[in-house]
């Protein structure tokens, strides 16, 4: 049974400054416009508090089960929720609620300011101010699946990294509208792709900044349209994610650099916008099947 719900403190955790909170025992953080990764642990809260959050937030349990004792915002009433790995927890900003737990629960935290959130309202939408529940243990598939994504960027990151986790970012928030605010309409579908005069500015562009840290954003501005569509329309063009074609560029802008250039290979790295020679080699292997080293000696 759990313990009554006692009087409790109010604590709001501002996760994009999580190494200010006393609550987060960080392990590690990332932060890309507006979209805040975090690998944590948090302290124990055996008291219980009514705990919320700057923005809104995912976290998502990976280490050992935990029983929470929880209620919902403005009720008394106490549930207890047996939260096994995997499982989430939706946490709109500014609306906190009821939280109990013993031990340190390990946690991947994924958070949204409103600014990012507003504007892929607006963009997929058509309206902002949606109100999202709080959720407590979500079986959710998607979250789940977009796990692994998430803790890699985390912990390695690579070239594209603006453009990887901002896509990500708008699939999730897309997903969190659906599934767990009330009245959102459908999102408006896009036809058609970029159209030959679009699509040939934005690769255009892309090839002339291949070596930049280029964004989702940046390119929809010069293709014209907002971000969602871009992003829809880019791939029916293409038939890739804008982060997953830049990355074939310049594995093709290096391949030539390989063959013409004696730069060497980590010069090349850094000339095709990967931040490392382990990044670069990594991308590489991927897509072509051998290291650049072995592909400048082999094909000389």
């Amino acid at each position: 049974m759990p313990k009554s719900r006692r009087p409790a403190g109010r604590e709001m955790i501002d996760f994009s400054a999580p190494r200010g909170s006393t609550r987060l025992k960080l392990a590690n953080s990332l932060s890309y416009d507006g979209v805040h990764i975090i690998r944590s642990a948090l302290t124990p809260n055996e008291d219980g508090k009514i705990i919320g959050g700057s923005q809104l937030s995912i976290a998502i349990h990976v280490g050992d089960p935990i029983d929470l004792e929880w209620s919902e915002p403005g009720s008394d009433r106490l549930r207890v929720t047996r939260v096994e790995p995997g499982m989430a927890h939706i946490n709109p900003g500014d609306n906190p609620f009821f939280q109990r737990w013993q031990g340190s629960p390990e946690l991947l935290i994924v958070a949204f300011d409103q600014a990012m959130i507003d504007r892929v309202g607006m963009e997929t939408f058509g309206k902002v101010g949606a109100m999202l529940r709080p959720t407590v243990g979500s079986v959710d598939r998607n979250i789940r699946n977009a796990l692994p994504a998430w803790s890699e960027e985390l912990v390695r990151g690579g070239p594209g990294g603006r453009l990887f986790i901002e896509g990500l970012a708008k699939a999730t928030i897309v997903h969190l509208f659906r599934q767990y605010a009330e009245g959102t309409p459908a999102p408006t579908p896009m036809r058609g792709g970029l159209g030959a005069a679009r699509l040939h500015r934005v690769v255009d562009y892309i090839e002339a900044h291949l070596s930049d840290d280029l964004s989702v954003r940046e390119l929809a501005t010069i293709a014209g349209l907002s971000t969602h569509h871009f992003g829809l329309a880019f791939r029916q063009s293409t038939g890739h994610p804008p982060h997953r074609y830049v990355i074939q560029r310049r594995i093709e802008r290096a391949k030539a650099l390989l063959l013409t250039s004696q730069a060497s290979v980590t010069q090349i790295a850094h000339a095709t916008g990967f931040s490392s020679h382990g990044h670069f080699a990594a991308h590489f292997r991927r897509l072509v099947g051998t290291t650049p080293s072995r592909f400048r000696l082999d094909r000389l």
